[in-house]
């Protein structure tokens, strides 16, 4: 059993200590592969050395053909990931000052500014998952029960629509709608989900639909 660190933005931190999100989708390691993701046909996940696993890849060129394996640093089932996220030494949490203090608690800092996520070290961290699965996909192939485990923040059904559930839309296009359409939510999750991608990794993120590692987990 091996433990790696992995960082998590204010939101899906929130959304990991409410045991709304099981899964996260990343892109690390996967470079050369989504300089033309559509080169590829098709990949699975394989056993490598030390226990290791891979993504196999089988290009257009001849399928039957293994072109590239990635291995997978997030680790396998039953590793562990200890969660980097924004902090500082010390705070207030609307009462007494704590340390060390956290922004996805809702702590506010005393003097200094919050410290980026990928500057905490591993004895102040508090949230430790334990890797279920992995796998690996396109974006695009995203489900919506797993956008939905993805973190996405769900909102109360309108009274007058008390059947149809609302999910919130992130960055740019949250801007915009709330702006312009009068709105902040939408009823389909998928969407919800892209809108977090692209608030995260550029406005054609999605459309480039890269292939991604799909690691679910539980929280210990």
């Amino acid at each position: 059993m091996r433990e790696k660190p992995i960082l998590f933005s204010t939101p899906m931190v929130q959304a990991l200590l409410d045991d709304t999100k099981n899964q996260t989708r990343r892109t690390n390691g996967l470079e050369f592969i989504n300089e033309n993701p559509d080169r590829w046909l098709s990949a699975s996940i394989v056993s490598g050395e030390d226990d290791k696993i891979l993504a196999a890849f089988r290009g257009k060129v001849n399928p039957l053909i293994v072109a590239s394996a990635v291995e997978c640093p997030f680790g396998k089932e039953g590793d562990r990931l200890w969660v980097r996220e924004t902090w500082q030494n010390g705070g207030w949490d609307g009462t007494t000052t704590v340390s060390p203090a956290y922004k996805a608690a809702g702590h506010a800092h005393l003097c200094g500014g919050w410290r980026p996520s990928i500057h905490m070290p591993r004895e102040i961290s508090r949230v430790l998952l334990e890797i279920t699965d992995v796998r690996i996909d396109r974006l695009q192939n995203i489900s919506a029960a797993d956008a939905i485990g993805e973190g996405i923040k769900a909102h109360e059904s309108w009274p007058e629509a008390p059947d149809v559930p609302r999910y919130q839309l992130y960055g740019p296009l949250y801007e915009k709608s709330a702006d312009k359409l009068g709105y902040e939510t939408i009823s389909d999750p998928v969407f919800s989900f892209f809108t977090l991608w692209i608030s995260i990794h550029g406005d054609d993120a999605v459309k480039k639909n890269p292939w991604v590692w799909v690691v679910n987990f539980k929280r210990l």
